[in-house]
């Protein structure tokens, strides 16, 4: 006879927790899986709520990992019912798991479009391209557009094309489709483009901070410069143990001063002329006082202190290629380029337009479709951006009570958006159904794919470890598949 799982008390409260949005951090060997199957289980168990396999979406990131899913939820379901052969509730159950959702986004998206194609105008009869198919059709339509451009394309064209290099279109060609590939994983990618070109568009060129990527180079800055800090608090403190090298103690503070301020000037948001000023300050390194024999310092500690002061410094010094523009320059470059950035978002924009018609003569769809367009069934964008749920995702919000997800991490926007929409659809008199997102951003593989392990990590530090909050996180930390000397 088997033994009874023991679960941790972490797993637990994954496997009990009702909240209408929850995150687990998973580690790697944590029993991730096994506390999803064991979720499931008790949900339809439950003595209070028991409810059909039917009412739940559990999605996988893979084909192979959902019918890995449903082989371990039909064995869980044998087991109960051979412990409770007259228990009807499981008997059904079992008879539910052939039809159940257990799949991956893109096939829920082919089972939502296949059921709304008439609201799309679409061909019922039309077929889902391979994976090869959508290659060779990619790389055929892309030869056609480029070609096209060479014999008759603008000099804006034939300048982009000379700084990608020597190689004809080989490297521009690559970068088309790395824009191609970002769009699709996209919820709304005109919207996106036409955002992206605003600061390229006016007579006079946008100033740095308005464009669409300085959030992001000032968050990846911040993250540069906490490390920073991090290793000289951390060398302040070994020099100040006994035996650690006091001599060094008046450098390193001020230099984790510096550092200090270029953080709080980051979090202020400074503009990027006061940023370069702060970083000028911080970046300028003092001399350490050399250390006495009388001093009686361990070796080993002075070490360490040396090591994360060299640490420290190193994170500073690579951010100088950033900083080391004026705002002048910054201009300068971004009005050179500015018609380059329109030529390339125009040759996009044409190889999107010709994709889709050859797709639509072949009557196929690929996998960005699906998803595409189950998006366009789900909710409409109004003027100011705001999403707004249809008739259609409240109907698919009212048929599932719980929306499983396995591998969060490895989630894209435009499929976190379709999950988000469907968990926030509520009608009149029904709740929206509940979120349940199970992840390790250590573990992201789908980054090819256009993956956006920043969606796991934005819950991650907005969600409450609070038991009864709205949106909570639970974190596995124990490793199972390690021994405990490992």
């Amino acid at each position: 006879m088997s033994k009874e799982v023991k679960w941790t008390a972490e797993q637990q409260q994954a496997i009990r927790a009702r909240e209408s949005k929850v995150l687990v951090a998973a580690a790697a060997g944590s029993g991730k899986t096994a506390v999803l199957v064991e979720r499931i289980i008790q949900r339809l168990l439950d003595p209070v709520d028991p409810l059909d396999l039917d009412r739940l979406l559990v999605v996988t990131f893979t084909e192979a990992a959902a019918a890995e899913m449903r082989t371990r939820i039909g064995a869980a379901l044998t087991k109960a019912l051979n412990r409770n052969p007259g228990h009807h509730h499981l008997r059904r159950q079992l008879a539910l798991l052939h039809k159940a959702q257990i799949s991956t986004l893109h096939s829920f998206c082919l089972s939502v479009v296949r059921r709304y194609f008439f609201e799309l105008g679409l061909d019922p009869a039309a077929q889902v391209m391979s994976e090869r198919e959508i290659l060779l059709l990619e790389q055929e339509v892309l030869e056609q557009v480029l070609e096209d451009r060479y014999t008759g394309g603008s000099e804006a064209f034939f300048q982009l094309a000379e700084m990608y290099g020597s190689q004809r279109e080989g490297l521009l060609a690559e970068e088309v489709l790395r824009l191609v590939h970002f769009l699709r994983a996209m919820p709304f990618p005109e919207r996106w483009l036409e955002e992206a070109l605003i600061p390229y568009t006016g007579d006079e060129p946008a100033s740095l901070a308005d464009m669409p990527w300085y959030g992001e180079l000032v968050g990846a800055i911040t993250l540069q410069v906490e490390g920073a800090l991090a290793a000289y608090r951390q060398a302040l403190s070994l020099a100040a143990r006994p035996g650690g090298p006091a001599a060094y103690l008046e450098t390193l503070r001020e230099e984790c001063a510096g550092c200090e301020d270029l953080l709080a000037a980051l979090n202020r948001g400074e503009p990027w002329h006061v940023l370069q000023e702060k970083y000028r300050q911080a970046s300028q390194f003092g001399k350490l006082k050399a250390v006495r024999k009388s001093d009686q310092v361990d070796e080993e500690l002075k070490e360490r202190v040396t090591e994360l002061r060299k640490k420290a410094k190193g994170a500073l010094q690579e951010l100088e290629k950033y900083f080391r523009r004026g705002p002048e320059e910054h201009r300068r470059e971004l009005q050179a380029v500015a018609p380059l950035v329109r030529e390339l978002v125009s040759l996009v924009r044409d190889f999107l337009a010709a994709y889709q018609e050859a797709k639509a003569r072949r009557g196929q769809l690929d996998f960005s479709d699906l998803e595409h367009y189950c998006l366009k069934l789900l909710c409409r964008l109004d003027e100011e951006g705001r999403v707004h749920p249809t008739v259609v995702a409240r109907e698919l919000a009212r048929q599932y009570r719980e929306i499983m997800v396995d591998e969060y991490q490895d989630t894209n926007d435009l499929q976190d958006l379709i999950l988000q929409v469907l968990t926030g659809a509520a009608g009149e008199e029904d709740a929206p159904p509940s979120l349940f997102m199970v992840g390790d951003v250590k573990q992201s593989i789908y980054r090819f794919r256009m993956a956006n392990p920043g969606l796991f990590l934005a819950k991650y530090l907005a969600y409450s470890r609070e038991e009864g909050s709205s949106s909570r996180k639970i974190l596995l930390s124990a490793n199972f598949r390690s021994r405990r000397e490992v």
